[in-house]
């Protein structure tokens, strides 16, 4: 057991609570995610930016996924595709990539990274559908 020191809701009072080691080790967990996550957020925010990507949704999926990925990845992959079309009724980001291989390759290994990232960003469930290219 370990004990903790809270902030009581709606005061400005601080208590002491007793938690399990296994719910003390998921809290810091949580939050050691989400301090990467803040971390890479600010560490590639400039290069989204130097790309174009400067708060669009884009860059919120990015934002969402970078940290699951080498930079070396993360060029390769997925700095060459953009959105294509979002459609909100249907609930589906179409992305382009503009290479047959690398379409195949997202397809293949990082599509349920995208789509995390997506539902993520999107705080709803949507679909990814990845194409080479979209005939407009």
């Amino acid at each position: 057991m370990k004990e903790i020191l809270v902030y009581r809701s709606g005061t400005s009072n601080m208590t002491t609570m007793e938690i399990s080691d296994e719910k003390y080790e998921d809290i810091v967990s949580r939050l050691e995610a989400e301090k990467k996550r803040e971390e890479n957020y600010k560490k590639y925010k400039e290069y989204l930016q130097s790309l174009g990507r400067d708060g669009s949704v884009w860059e919120r999926v990015l934002v969402e996924i970078v940290g699951n990925l080498s930079p070396i990845a993360f060029e390769t992959w997925f700095s060459p595709m953009h959105i294509h079309d979002i459609d909100k009724d249907e609930r589906i980001v179409y992305f382009a990539t503009g290479e047959d291989f690398r379409t195949g390759m997202l397809n293949t290994r990082y599509i349920e990274m995208l789509e995390n990232g997506v539902r993520k960003a999107f705080k709803d469930d949507y679909r990814v559908i990845i194409k080479t290219s979209y005939a407009d």
